[in-house]
């Protein structure tokens, strides 16, 4: 298709953005964690992009739809999540295990909990961390590493009290 430009009178230009990180979204149903499955067992959901635009951080989800098609969810701007989840990127990024490892940048959400964590996943084996992104829960310090072990004990006691209080309503 031919730029829209023209219709403008050549004065219409888009705005320079950079996508400054791009990640696979994972997620596991709260049974999950309360069986004490691994990580691995989080299914993708989905991609964040992380964009800069003049300096401002906004985040873009691309979510599958049920059918397994992509589909744009939710288009941010400039927010305190988008700022913390960079945060979080750089702190990464900075970590000495990840500079001397192998790992990949993920997102890690529990459904129904208001859970974002970076997920660096360990390339060649189980040493995985997790980053909680603020705002997070009570039991979870925000830009502190975790195991998944850690995190799992952590969040647990959360997830089950959100069951319960489901079954009895």
């Amino acid at each position: 298709l031919p730029a829209a430009a023209g219709d403008f009178g050549g004065a219409f230009e888009p705005p320079p953005v950079d996508i400054v990180a791009e990640h696979p979204v994972f997620a596991m149903e709260p049974q999950q964690v309360v069986a004490g499955e691994s990580a691995g067992s989080a299914k993708a959901v989905g991609w964040r992009y992380l964009v800069n635009k003049d300096g401002d951080v906004i985040t873009a989800d691309v979510r599958l739809n049920p059918s397994g098609e992509h589909r744009v969810a939710e288009i941010a701007t400039t927010s305190a999540v988008a700022q913390a989840t960079m945060r979080a990127v750089e702190q990464a990024e900075e970590d000495p295990r990840v500079v001397a490892g192998n790992y990949e940048l993920r997102l890690f959400g529990v459904k129904g909990l208001d859970l974002s964590t970076v997920w660096l996943k360990d390339k060649s084996g189980t040493d995985d961390y997790f980053i909680p992104i603020a705002p997070t829960l009570r039991v979870l310090t925000a830009g502190r590493s975790y195991s998944w072990d850690q995190l799992r004990d952590q969040i647990r006691g959360q997830i089950i009290a959100r069951l319960d209080s489901k079954e009895t309503a």
